[in-house]
C-alpha cells in the first residue's frame, strides 16, 4: 500500500468515527440522556476500538495487528462495563472477568495471528478465548445456581447449553484430537 493510500484509509477511518461520535452525542442531547450517568463506559470503549482500528488499518505493517490485544481486553471491559451500568447486575463481575482475561485475550490474539499470519498465535488465541468462555460459563453457574449470587446470570438457554458443552468437551478430549494425541 502506498503512503497515500494508507493516510487516506486513516484519514477516512478517523472521518467516519468523528460522525458516528457527533451522530451518537446529538442522539443524546435530543432524548435528553445524562451522559455522564449513561454514557461514562464509552470512556473505556472509546480507547479500546482506537488500539482496535490500529490493528485493522496499521498500514500494512507488520506488528500492527497486535494492538488487537489490549485493545480487546480494553473493549470486552467496556462493554461489560456498559451491560452492568444498563442493567445494574453489577454481581455479574463474580464469573463475567472471564469474558475480560482470559477470554478478549485470546480474542486479540486470534485477531492478530490472522492479521500477522500468524499460526500459532492465532492456536493460542483460539484456546484462551474458548478459556474464557469456559470459566465464565462455569463461574456463572456455580455463583449463579449454586451460590445463589451474581445476579439474574445468563438465563435457561446458555444453562442447558453448559452441561452439553461439558459433555462434548469430555468426548472430545476422550476420543477426539486430544485423545489421538496422548496415545
Amino acid at each position: 500500500m502506498t503512503e497515500d493510500a494508507g493516510t487516506r484509509r486513516v484519514l477516512t477511518v478517523t472521518g467516519v468515527g468523528l460522525v458516528v461520535l457527533g451522530v451518537v452525542l446529538m442522539a443524546f442531547q435530543v432524548w435528553d440522556v445524562d451522559i455522564a450517568a449513561v454514557g461514562w463506559p464509552f470512556v473505556v470503549i472509546i480507547p479500546g476500538v482506537l488500539f482496535l482500528l490500529g490493528a485493522g488499518i496499521g498500514g500494512g505493517q507488520r506488528g500492527f495487528g497486535y494492538l488487537a490485544v489490549p485493545g480487546c481486553i480494553i473493549t470486552s471491559a467496556g462493554v461489560l462495563l456498559a451491560y452492568q451500568n444498563f442493567t445494574g447486575d453489577w454481581q455479574s463481575w463474580s464469573y463475567a472477568w472471564a469474558f475480560v482475561a482470559p477470554g478478549a485475550v485470546g480474542l486479540g490474539l486470534l485477531i492478530a495471528g490472522i492479521r500477522e499470519s500468524s499460526p500459532g498465535i492465532r492456536r493460542v488465541g483460539v484456546w484462551l478465548a474458548g478459556l474464557g468462555l469456559a470459566l465464565a460459563l462455569i463461574g456463572e453457574w456455580a455463583f449463579v445456581k449454586v451460590l445463589g449470587v451474581g445476579g439474574p446470570g445468563f438465563g435457561p438457554v446458555i444453562e442447558a447449553l453448559l452441561p452439553l458443552a461439558l459433555i462434548v468437551a469430555g468426548l472430545y478430549v476422550v476420543f477426539g484430537r486430544g485423545g489421538r494425541s496422548a496415545r
